[in-house]
């Protein structure tokens, strides 16, 4: 649901609405239509604020306690979006007229607007209290029951309402209610008079997408688009959406390529295309539709976290590393952002940035043994052997079946000289992971070092037929099957070296790169 919209309106001491006559009645001494305070809700009406300040203050000057002034100012206060101020003044004219009508409206407008719904709920309570007959407030009450999960006392609020005064807003809020209470047959129901109104049937449409009736969504956009040559794009984006949670994906791309054709500029429809382009594995195309949406909301971590994802799956690693710096520097507070940016930069080979940001997850996530393991291959690609050497162990402590960690620390071993160490790290990764090609490739170089060819043939094998693509693992195969006498077969794997080696120092090498978490 959306949330309430906050209606800070210029209340008139004189005005038809009953709500005014009842929280201003006329009093000896009261203001004239010529009074500051009449100015000052003429200035408020065609929207000088500052003016109406200035005007109200002359009156609070010499009588502060003017509860007329101070119910205008608090309406200023609110036009102005300096909700806390509002509040204040709100209260005060309650202390001066506890049944001001008006002033107990704009509080709870003022608390909402605060985020403080369980207060603005007592206060809404005490309008209907004052005026039974106030719908709008009965409304306000139902949408902030909804939100408490009290589906009853909603629809008991909007059953007080004559059907005739029942306005067409109320809709999305009586059908949550209905489906909270599992009375799917009765929100359904509502769906024709939805349809009058395009603005209506989306919200009732996301309504039932959230509460898992996705074939109810589709039913009110349908009546909608049946009754408007002029639909506006986000009826189309819902009803993708919808059609995307029955798993018709197919007819979900053409409602939001038709949202996108009414309006270009929809993130929502941007994203959507993408994600559904992702899942079909068609990365290039995903990727330029993020790139669309980036140009329109740079600042959007919804937009940069795919769009670094998708550069990495397209193959666009310069991209991908300007999205998850602007990842890092935009939403430093959310750590699954952090841990992308982090292991994208450590593919990008900025190592000191990786190992900083990593320093700063594992310090909110101790217990998060891949944020460990990233952590050491970052320290360890500088060369820090001590610190990647006791990050990688931690990463082991926290998960002892992560054949990755087992595997850097075999590559920590192996820098430092330590070929014993080394291989008994290599063959623990092949153990916990039989199909690791790098542990495959490092162990089959430790056995041909070690002169045992037979073991270094069957790892180096295993290696290569899990990535042929590494010019290292198949150039160490070629010696070894020259070692024992296949030169055939020893050619064919140094030709197949030498020309991934020469493709690697084009830079169009598909071989991957270090271990990343």
């Amino acid at each position: 649901m959306q949330s309430n919209k906050i209606r800070w309106t210029v209340v008139l001491l004189a005005g038809s609405a009953a709500l005014c006559s009842a929280s201003f009645p006329p009093q000896e001494g009261r203001t004239t239509s010529t009074s500051p305070v009449a100015t000052a809700r003429a200035e408020i009406s065609s929207g000088q604020l500052d003016a109406a300040e200035k005007t109200l203050w002359t009156v609070l000057s010499s009588n502060p306690n003017a509860s007329d002034a101070l119910t205008l100012l608090g309406i200023v206060r609110g036009r102005q979006k300096r909700y806390a101020e509002a509040e204040a003044l709100c209260r005060r004219v309650l202390q001066l007229e506890p049944k001001s009508l008006v002033a107990h409206r704009n509080l709870a407008e003022a608390l909402m607007a605060q985020n403080k719904p369980e207060a603005a709920l007592e206060e809404y309570k005490e309008v209907v209290k004052l005026a039974p007959q106030d719908y709008a407030a009965k409304l306000e009450l139902a949408h902030l029951y909804l939100g408490r999960g009290e589906f009853a006392e909603a629809l008991s609020n909007l059953a007080s309402i004559p059907k005739d005064h029942l306005p067409l807003d109320a809709i999305p809020t009586q059908a949550a209610a209905l489906l909270g209470m599992g009375r799917r047959e009765e929100a359904a129901a509502l769906i024709p008079r939805a349809k009058q109104s395009p603005g209506i049937a989306a919200e009732l449409a996301e309504v039932f997408l959230d509460g898992n009736a996705p074939e109810y969504a589709i039913q009110t956009v349908d009546a909608a688009l049946a009754g408007s040559q002029h639909a506006p794009a986000r009826l189309y984006y819902i009803k993708a959406r919808a059609l995307q949670a029955t798993g018709n994906s197919s007819a979900a791309l053409i409602d939001l390529r038709q949202a996108l054709s009414r309006d270009p500029k929809s993130v929502d429809a941007l994203l959507a295309i993408a994600a559904l382009e992702a899942s079909r594995n068609k990365h290039e195309e995903s990727l330029e539709f993020l790139k669309r949406a980036y140009a329109l909301q740079p600042d959007s971590s919804a937009v940069l976290h795919p769009l670094v994802v998708e550069a990495m799956k397209a193959g666009e690693p310069k991209t991908a590393l300007r999205g998850a710096q602007a990842l890092a520097d935009k939403n430093p507070e959310n750590l699954d952002d952090l841990y992308l940016a982090a292991a994208v930069m450590l593919e990008g080979q900025d190592y000191a940035t990786a190992s900083s940001i990593f320093e700063k997850y594992v310090s909110q996530r101790p217990d998060d043994g891949k944020g460990f393991l990233g952590l050491g291959i970052a320290q360890l690609a500088q060369q820090h052997y001590q610190e990647a050497t006791k990050a990688l162990e931690r990463s082991l402590q926290i998960d002892p079946k992560l054949a990755d960690a087992e595997y850097q620390l075999g590559v920590a071993a192996d820098r430092k000289g330590s070929a014993a160490e080394a291989m008994q790290h290599f063959e623990r990764a092949v153990q916990l992971q039989p199909h690791h090609a790098k542990a495959l490739a490092s162990l089959g170089e430790q056995y041909l070092q070690a002169g045992d060819l037979e073991k270094a043939h069957t790892a180096l094998e295993g290696s290569v037929s899990v990535n042929p693509n590494d010019p290292k693992a198949q150039y160490d195969l070629a010696l070894v099957l020259s070692k024992l006498g296949k030169t055939e077969e020893a050619r064919q794997h140094m030709d197949r070296s030498r020309a991934l080696k020469t493709a690697e120092d084009m830079g169009k090498n598909p071989a991957a790169r270090a271990v990343k978490p």
